[in-house]
């Protein structure tokens, strides 16, 4: 009997140990959660203009446009109307670790300046069935990419 109520206990205490560790990570996802709230529609506002305006520049336009963008923002800020995360990018707003690392599998080259072109062809081409942006690729690097990307779907 008292074997049986030492069994209960232990299971009991083993239980309370693992929800205390989960209780931080809780604890930490929602303040991330909500942080995420006050600062989506500048996100949005960020990654919505990158997407449009980003296709045809090259990277050092890139950077100093998303930097003029930034700046702005955070003035914004200061007033308390649009507020943008910290370390805000592209590819924080736009991906996943997860797929990020499924394009490094598929040969997608690792630089910045590919993960943006990668973004916002995917961007573009999202629940449209024929609809692709132009791609100027002159070393077929693209094309390898999205072959490779589409492979087996067909």
């Amino acid at each position: 009997m008292f074997q049986g109520i030492n069994s209960r206990k232990q299971r009991g205490t083993k239980l309370v140990d693992s929800m205390s560790e989960y209780f931080s990570s809780w604890k930490q996802n929602l303040k991330t959660s909500k942080q995420n709230l006050v600062t989506a529609p500048g996100d949005a506002l960020m990654a919505a203009a990158a997407v449009c305006y980003f296709g045809p520049l090259i990277r050092t336009a890139r950077d100093e446009l998303f930097r003029d963008w930034l700046r702005v923002s955070h003035s914004l800020f200061v007033s308390n109307t649009v507020p943008v995360q910290e370390g805000v990018s592209l590819h924080v707003l736009l991906s996943t670790c997860d797929e990020l690392g499924d394009w490094e599998r598929r040969d997608l080259p690792k630089d910045e300046y590919a993960v943006q072109n990668a973004l916002i062809m995917r961007t573009c081409g999202n629940d449209r069935k024929h609809c692709w942006p132009l791609l100027i690729d002159p070393h077929g690097q693209a094309v390898d990419w999205i072959q490779a990307l589409h492979k087996g779907k067909a």
